[in-house]
């Protein structure tokens, strides 16, 4: 039997990445399951666009909001669009990189104790495509194995984080399959940029989780801009978090490129399938790049940069800034044989996922 409800966990609308997920599930699921999401990190303009429902769980009160939820008379929800966790029958966690030491130990703790009492309830919970590990931290692998022994399935979006899951000893299978953002197109949308370009996507996170200073990664993204600019391209930023803005400006002050903004991350994904090439250093941006085909110098801050850029066949494509931007640039613009093989793992990437819904889609109940 289908659930009444199917919550979406571990997005938001800020993080155009999470955005992305967010998109791919109501594309995916919309019209055959009634969709669900916290209100936290998600406008309610955007979430509501999609289809969402909002769920009465709140992160920062679990326990509390979902005892006051289950009180509130289902003629006032179903007016103002709420779902009680009570009513809840299948959740879909979708929080791309949330479990590892990188993070804080908080939001396992948090969801492995709303997971257990859920699967008390035998509500499934599915862990769609992401990224895990390392856990080198005993009380982070302590709950991450606790919320994932909660699930009825888990997918683990590369070999490494397949790996680091494994070690940690979890009950519930895991098994492996790509990003599941692959497959949106950004469809009629036009594009906002006119001529050949060249786009940069920066991330704040290569500050706070590198040994980079700021003046280090801003000097290599303004090389990139000065050999786009040698390569007869337009330099473009484009922003794919709200966090990064203030390294978008710092770019900006610095090599005069033009800064690009969209709250719709499927705009941001036409911008980066017309782009001649991109570097950037935001996974979601790569995903959206690479699956159009698009060529990219990718510069990132953990395992699922590389592993990434493996999937797609691309894995010369990845840097560790070490080497000079300009000379990267010019052979990814010329280096055939690689997107020769981007061009072939794309179809098989997207029949993986096809795969991988109908599994989840098993295990929640969803008939087509």
């Amino acid at each position: 039997m289908t659930a009444e409800w199917i919550e979406l966990r571990g997005v938001n609308t800020h993080n155009k990445g999470a955005h992305l997920m967010m998109i791919a599930v109501a594309n995916r699921l919309q019209g055959r399951a009634k969709l669900t999401v916290s209100p936290n990190g998600s406008d309610f303009d955007d979430r509501g666009a999609l289809g969402f429902h909002q769920t009465l769980l709140l992160n920062q009160l679990p326990a509390v909001s979902g005892a006051v939820g289950g009180l509130i008379p289902g003629s006032v929800k179903d007016a103002f669009g709420l779902v009680a966790s009570k009513d809840v029958g299948g959740v879909l966690d979708a929080a791309g990189f949330a479990y590892s030491d990188s993070f804080s130990i908080q939001r396992s703790k948090r969801e492995a104790k709303i997971s257990a009492a859920w699967k008390k309830r035998g509500v499934p919970r599915v862990f769609l495509p992401q990224a895990f590990g390392p856990f080198t931290n005993p009380e982070q692998a302590k709950w991450t194995r606790e919320l994932l022994d909660g699930a009825a399935l888990v997918y683990a979006r590369d070999r490494q984080s397949l790996d680091y899951v494994t070690a940690l000893g979890a009950k519930t299978e895991v098994r492996l399959a790509p990003d599941f953002t692959i497959g949106l197109k950004p469809g009629s949308i036009p594009s906002p940029l006119t001529g050949e370009f060249g786009a940069i996507v920066p991330n704040a996170k290569m500050l706070s989780h590198t040994k980079l200073s700021l003046e280090e990664y801003t000097q290599f993204l303004a090389d990139g801009a000065a050999e786009f600019r040698a390569q007869g391209l337009r330099a473009v930023v484009v922003v794919h978090e709200h966090n990064d803005r203030a390294l978008a400006k710092a770019l900006s002050e610095r090599s005069e490129v033009e800064i690009f903004e969209s709250p719709d991350p499927l705009v941001l994904k036409r911008v980066l399938s017309d782009a001649r090439i991109v570097v950037a250093s935001r996974f979601h941006a790569l995903v959206s790049a690479l699956s159009s085909r698009t060529p990219v110098v990718a510069l990132g801050w953990s395992h699922k940069y590389a592993e990434l850029l493996e999937d797609f066949g691309a894995g010369a494509w990845m840097t560790d800034g070490s080497d000079a931007i300009a000379a990267r640039i010019r052979h990814t613009l010329t280096d055939t044989e690689t997107a020769a093989r981007l061009d072939a793992r794309v179809p098989e990437l997207l029949a993986q996922n096809e795969r991988m819904w109908t599994e989840v889609e098993s295990v929640l109940g969803i008939r087509s």
